[in-house]
């Protein structure tokens, strides 16, 4: 059975690209993506990644708690955000009207 859904390829800032279902939400132009708990623990590890890269501590990271919690750590302005499953799709919605998702195009 062919599977109906609709999907986009989004980015951020050289982080890799994600296929997650397509949808209409968007923040000053950028994309809203939702994405699998698998989704999120790549881009935990993606940012950690940059995070080394550059050599700072001053920006932002991932914790995935074993209840699937995932929090959103800022180091520069000591906030937390905590982004659990929507429970519509049962997507995590990380960065969502805050980080610039870019759609790419296929």
């Amino acid at each position: 059975m062919t599977s109906a859904h609709k999907t986009m390829r989004v980015t951020l800032d050289g982080l890799g690209e994600y296929d997650v279902p397509a949808n209409d939400l968007r923040w000053n132009g950028f994309a809203c993506p939702g994405f699998t708990l698998d989704q999120v623990r790549e881009i935990a590890a993606a940012l950690d990644l940059s995070n080394l890269a550059v050599g700072s501590d001053d920006q932002e990271t991932i914790t995935i708690g074993e209840d699937g919690v995932v929090t959103i750590h800022n180091t520069w302005s000591d906030d937390t955000e905590t982004v659990e499953p929507n429970p519509r799709d049962g997507l995590y919605y990380v960065g969502g009207f805050r980080w610039t998702w870019e759609i790419v195009e296929k």
